[in-house]
């Protein structure tokens, strides 16, 4: 890991496991919980947002956590996914609760997949608990990793919930 910000720091110790357990829901609960916060479940966001794209494409989620929206997208037909996670704890958690997912512990500035592998990047909640300077670094590293691809989705809504 190149470098470690306050908000890593926060996220190892008993925040980020509180966060990491609080989210460990069955794919039908997080169904029901997009649809009362957003009127839309993440299924039906994520075929909105991402439309009709290659069910096949290689996937990558930043901060899977413990694999929602990977377990998601997969359950939609997606079939490439893969995640990457600071807390071992949480990848530990997530490879319990997937099957045919590949999650990995690292941190987001230290992406290990070559040039043009990723298609897709799905950043999580990253983005809104990040300084502006580490989301640049950040962004810049998604550019060189997803060379000639489709480009960078967040699975979170920009809206306020219901």
């Amino acid at each position: 890991m190149s470098f470690i910000t306050k908000q890593m720091e926060e996220l190892a110790g008993n925040f980020g496991k509180n966060y990491t357990d609080r989210n460990a829901i069955s794919l039908p609960e997080t169904e029901l919980s997009y649809k009362e916060l957003y009127g839309i479940t993440r299924t039906g966001m994520n075929r909105k947002f991402l439309g009709g794209f290659d069910r096949g494409m290689r996937v990558l989620e930043v901060d899977s956590n413990v694999g929602n929206q990977l377990l998601c997208l997969q359950n939609d037909g997606s079939r490439n996914l893969y995640g990457i996670q600071l807390r071992s704890y949480a990848v530990e958690l997530s490879k319990s609760r997937t099957k045919g997912i590949n999650i990995i512990q690292g941190s987001a500035f230290d992406i290990p997949f070559k040039d043009g592998f990723l298609i897709l990047f799905l950043p999580a909640g990253f983005s809104f608990t990040s300084p502006q300077g580490i989301l640049t670094r950040f962004w810049m590293k998604c550019t060189g990793v997803r060379k000639s691809s489709y480009g960078v989705w967040s699975t979170m809504p920009r809206s306020t919930p219901k």
